[in-house]
């Protein structure tokens, strides 16, 4: 228990007029003195009715979707039931929101009475500023007398969670360079069967399947078949590579993190919907966690890849940590048609070439790397930049991995969050 300002000099009041009272045998004076004190005197016998009641209170908190994408409104729902026979006339209510979830009005704090016997619910918006997962965990009430002389302030450590997906922006990728990687195929008429069209370059999108086959076979004199759908589809492995150093770099909502998980969930549902079989790994900590046939129920698996990630969290060990990924799975990398890490010139500067050299032997042939440019040529400077990329160009090349650097911006309209 504590007292306010506001009750000291009540009560500083209360005694001074009580002692001129008696010096001055003002009969006024001592009736007001001793109104004053008993009105501080029930103040305080209401405020230890309120803290017993504090027991008494089932607290539970809840969120109207437990799954969103970053930068939405979620609806925070807190509800007390005060199951004790006393009112508590005068509580504060302090919600206490992960890093990266906003609340609308600046602070989620209210102040409630809850008779005795009832309930009250209080409800509050909230953007969600980053994707991965946040941790509501703690909620703070401060339970006073109705003219706020005394309070005490309890925490309760009330968990609920939200998974925030990245934002899905449209991506091109070079085909030739990862035609294996995306296994392009166009469906037969038969169940089962696909043309694969992955090496044929004279149409142009929206063709219908029946002209494509036709100039190949007037041009080569190969009639195409249908092959089988299931064979003949790529299996792909895709590690995102996390720090939590890249939370720092740039401005929210567009720091290195964010562009980076964006560009993942982008590049993810780009390769489902030209039919490859993926399987995704992402580390968050020292160990990589992975999903295994993320093309199947993509919602659902992209669901399972986030929520391993902590908002504002990250991978602890060296990229040459998933090297092991593939074993995690029972499989080997040979396995792979392609096996693709996204990174940025930072990471891969600072970690140098040692893991980066484990990478291209053990996944040897099959390792494209992803390397977002966006907004790091400016951290690390223009010149170095462009010395970094031409040499890591030559690493991977003798290595025989390609390189694939992104054009399409990543970054969010800060006027999306006002």
């Amino acid at each position: 228990m504590k007292a306010t300002f506001t009750s000291v000099v009540h009560l500083s009041i209360s005694i001074m007029m009580l002692f001129y009272a008696f010096l001055s045998r003002n009969a006024f004076s001592l009736v007001l003195s001793l109104a004053m004190i008993l009105i501080y005197y029930n103040e305080y016998k209401s405020f230890e009715d309120a803290d017993r009641s504090i027991g008494k209170l089932k607290i539970t908190r809840t969120i109207n979707r437990t799954v969103c994408s970053e930068l939405e409104y979620i609806e925070v729902t807190i509800n007390i039931v005060n199951q004790g026979s006393r009112a508590i006339p005068r509580m504060m209510i302090v919600d206490v929101p992960p890093k990266y979830i906003k609340p609308e009005n600046g602070k989620a704090k209210f102040d409630v009475t809850v008779p005795q016997g009832s309930s009250i619910e209080i409800t509050y918006r909230a953007r969600v500023l980053a994707p991965g997962t946040h941790d509501f965990n703690e909620l703070v009430l401060t339970v006073s007398d109705a003219l706020n002389y005394f309070y005490s302030e309890y925490r309760f450590n009330i968990r609920t969670t939200v998974v925030a997906l990245p934002l899905s922006i449209p991506i091109k990728i070079d085909i030739e360079s990862l035609q294996r990687l995306l296994s392009i195929h166009t469906k037969g008429k038969a169940i089962g069967g696909a043309y694969n069209i992955a090496n044929i370059r004279d149409y142009t999108p929206g063709d219908d399947i029946r002209r494509i086959i036709w100039k190949v076979y007037a041009r080569t004199g190969r009639l195409m078949v249908r092959e089988d759908y299931g064979e003949a589809k790529a299996r792909t492995l895709i590690l995102i590579d996390i720090k939590k150093y890249m939370w720092n770099i740039g401005e929210e909502p567009n720091t290195l993190a964010h562009i980076q998980l964006r560009y993942a969930r982008s590049l993810i549902e780009y390769i489902a919907r030209n039919g490859a079989t993926i399987d995704a790994s992402i580390c968050s900590g020292i160990i990589p966690k992975v999903v295994e046939s993320v093309n199947t129920a993509l919602v659902e698996s992209l669901y399972r890849i986030f929520s391993v990630l902590d908002s504002g969290g990250g991978c602890e060990s060296t990229i040459e940590v998933y090297t092991q990924v593939p074993g995690y799975l029972g499989r080997v990398a040979s396995d792979y048609d392609a096996v693709v890490l996204i990174t940025n010139l930072i990471t891969l500067a600072l970690e140098g070439s040692i893991a980066l050299e484990e990478l291209l032997k053990v996944f040897n042939g099959k390792l494209v790397i992803v390397v977002l440019e966006d907004g790091t040529r400016e951290f690390i400077g223009v010149d170095k930049a462009e010395l970094f990329v031409r040499s890591l160009i030559e690493v991977a090349e003798r290595g025989g991995a390609r390189i694939e650097l992104p054009s399409e911006s990543f970054r969010v309209d800060l006027r999306w969050l006002k």
